[in-house]
């Protein structure tokens, strides 16, 4: 079946999940979510779960935090 992830097309097993997606879609997602500095969200922008079931055309964005888990803002490097 076929849903999108951050705009991005993922093909995905009948009967997959959320975590599948974002595992095929890019693993990185998949980790900031598990590590508390982001979320799922559906078409809608609903908060669904890593376990929640998909149907062909699901759409979800992954809502990534500027800040993390510790709640100090991820540094990017920049000296400005």
């Amino acid at each position: 079946m076929e849903v999108f992830v951050n705009e991005g097309r993922v093909e995905l097993a009948p009967g997959a999940v959320v975590r599948d997606a974002l595992s095929v879609r890019d693993p990185a997602l998949l980790e900031a979510v598990l590590s508390g500095a982001g979320y799922v969200t559906d078409g809608v922008g609903r908060k669904i779960g890593l376990d929640d079931p998909l149907a062909e055309g699901s759409i979800l964005r992954v809502v990534l935090s500027a800040r993390g888990r510790s709640g100090k803002l991820f540094s990017t490097g920049g000296g400005e």
